[in-house]
């Protein structure tokens, strides 16, 4: 049995691959009623897209700046997701979230985007208690409830875009970084240098599937393959069952997640994605229209990397000064 963390991966594929969607600018509308409720109505043609809306003030001398993605989180309608050709309507209560702020007619206006559907924004939530229900976030400053509150650590998965495409990066350790591993006599072996490539953008979970998630994936997907409950860590010799809500799962199977290694054995199957159906993962699947895996070896370094060539990203070469570890830890 091992500890993991689960559905670090996401990929674009569950939406269509479509091209250019396209906001006819000469059928915008843009109000607000007696209630101060603000309404826009646009059209959105050519395919269907992900739209975005920030709101945008003149400063002065018709110079436009954003108020700021934290004052518009309460927008709702088709927002932030995946919307479908035609007339659509978006509405924000700017005193909600916006309060005490007068301005004059003429002086604040809706910047509108559509993004194509195999390019979106930067950030994707998954919601694991209603179906099919995938939102898409453009900065940190844009999430409903502030971007660390405990619901992306519960009751939805968030996700952050890895801009990959067509990026190289050298992965696995060699010279005076091999020391760092337990076993630095194995290590040019077992992770030997080798420059990767990637083919295209990814996401990774921004934290680590905690057991409220867990449990929540299974409770609301029929998840039947593990027979020991909906989450199957132990620790200290507690039972099973929801221990702590935002620490990680751990003691989960490999065939409980993607099925039977013999039949889905991660990445020698065809299709390469394929899972079980009635594994955590392909009712994931199912339940959320994202197509979720775990990530490669290959994902997972890059993700950490951040960017950098070092073996750790915020520390360089020392593992100490960013998390506990076997040298600095107690024992």
């Amino acid at each position: 049995m091992k500890k993991t963390t689960l559905l670090a991966s996401g990929t674009f594929s569950a939406f269509a691959l479509f091209a250019a969607p396209h906001i006819d600018r000469d059928v915008v509308t843009f109000s607000q009623d007696a209630t101060r409720r603000v309404t826009l109505n646009h059209t959105l043609q050519d395919e269907p897209g992900i739209v975005t809306m920030g709101i945008e003030t003149n400063a002065a001398d018709d110079v436009w700046v954003p108020i700021g993605d934290e004052y518009t989180t309460n927008m709702v309608g088709d927002v932030n997701k995946v919307v479908e050709m035609g007339a659509r309507t978006i509405s924000w209560r700017p005193e909600k979230t916006w309060p005490g702020q007068l301005i004059q007619g003429g002086k604040i206006r809706a910047h509108l985007t559509a993004w194509a559907t195999n390019a979106p924004p930067q950030f994707m939530v998954v919601d694991l208690t209603v179906p099919k229900s995938v939102r898409f976030y453009t900065s940190k400053a844009a999430f409903p409830g502030g971007f660390g509150n405990d619901i992306y650590k519960t009751s939805k998965l968030l996700m952050r875009k890895i801009p990959a495409a067509g990026a190289e990066s050298g992965i696995g350790m060699t010279g005076p970084e091999a020391n760092l591993t337990s076993s630095p006599a194995n290590s040019l072996i077992k992770y030997p240098r080798r420059m990767v490539s990637f083919s295209s953008d990814y996401y990774m979970a921004v934290y680590e599937t905690t057991q409220a998630q867990y449990s929540n994936i299974w409770v609301n997907t029929g998840v039947s393959i593990w027979a020991g409950g909906a989450n199957p860590t132990t620790e200290s010799g507690l039972q099973i069952g929801v221990i702590d809500p935002l620490c990680p799962v751990g003691s989960v199977y490999y065939v409980a997640l993607r099925g039977q290694r013999d039949s889905y054995d991660w990445p020698n199957t065809t299709p390469i994605h394929a899972v079980a159906d009635d594994s955590v993962i392909g009712k994931l699947r199912t339940y959320s229209g994202v197509e979720f895996d775990l990530p490669t070896e290959t994902q997972w370094e890059f993700a950490c990397r951040a960017g950098t060539f070092t073996p750790y990203s915020a520390a360089g070469m020392d593992s100490t000064l960013i998390g506990w570890t076997s040298d600095n830890g107690e024992r």
